[in-house]
């Protein structure tokens, strides 16, 4: 991204905020406390609030599972697994996952999950991609459609409980995921969902505009009708919490798409703008 942690911080101490949780993601063959660490020397040298780190799982095997309790001692109970981003090398699968919400359940942790279909999500993009140049910046958001988030989350909440281990839903974008949320809890599920800024104040109309590949995220923003049920769930307690997301890219970096939305730089930026957007319409209009 076009961040680094003395420019981030200090987006985020402009804005209000005045602590960030990152991410330090496992490489494949390494520890998890290896990525602690470098990301750890990364930061702590030009950080200027306070930090902390959740540790992204993309190797599990015995090792890793063995280090769990380890990163939960040394100060880090929050990990996050991406069930997405297959090509990448950081994808879980159900295994991983199912493995790892037990595992941090005996320990007193939480996975924290990206929660999108991937084969199904793969499979649209390349079929949006076979015209691309009739699409534009908006088969971002033909190839993204609410269903390949909520059966994720479908599936992780029912890897959660039958593990009994506490599940924190990352970013969601969808209506349908914050009804999800709602049947599980109701069901006894221990589990916590989060929304962004840019999900309840945008909606897939942006991608039609001339300036739409400046949008894309990842998840993408979806329907009015997401938007406002995000709403609602913050209000009832379905949903609890507003983060950022943050990864931020300049426009020259967005403009390498070219056309062809797959190219696109998925993120925005959001440590600088949450606390005013959120208090302008969260407070100011909706009260």
């Amino acid at each position: 991204s076009a961040d680094d942690f003395e420019n981030g911080t200090k987006a985020a101490a402009c804005g209000g905020i005045t602590t960030l949780i990152d991410f330090a993601i496992q490489a494949k063959g390494h520890s998890i406390m290896d990525a602690v660490e470098a990301r750890r020397a990364e930061a702590d040298p030009n950080v200027c609030i306070d930090y902390g780190l959740h540790a992204a799982i993309t190797d599990w095997n015995e090792k890793t599972q063995a280090e769990i309790k380890q990163v939960i001692d040394y100060g880090i109970p929050t990990f996050k697994m991406f069930m997405i981003y297959k090509n990448e090398g950081w994808m879980a699968d159900d295994g991983m996952l199912f493995n790892a919400l037990e595992e941090t359940a005996k320990h007193g942790g939480h996975i924290g999950v990206h929660a999108e279909s991937v084969d199904v999500l793969d499979m649209l993009i390349e079929r949006y991609a076979k015209e691309k140049e009739k699409w534009g910046a908006y088969g971002h958001t033909l190839s993204r459609p609410d269903y390949t988030e909520e059966e994720a989350i479908l599936r992780a909440l029912k890897w959660a409980e039958i593990t009994g281990g506490q599940l924190y839903i990352v970013h969601m974008s969808t209506g349908a995921g914050a009804d999800a949320v709602h049947a599980a809890k109701e069901r006894g599920v221990n589990v916590y969902a989060e929304t962004c800024p840019q999900y309840l104040l945008l909606d897939d109309e942006v991608f039609k505009g001339e300036n739409g590949h400046l949008y894309a995220t990842c998840p993408q923003v979806k329907k009015p009708h997401d938007s406002e049920r995000l709403w609602k769930g913050l209000l009832n307690g379905d949903v609890q919490i507003i983060a950022t997301d943050t990864c931020t890219f300049d426009t020259k970096q967005k403009a390498a798409w070219n056309g062809d939305f797959r190219k696109i730089p998925f993120g925005m930026p959001g440590v600088e703008t949450m606390v005013p957007l959120m208090y302008t319409e969260g407070v100011g209009k909706r009260g």
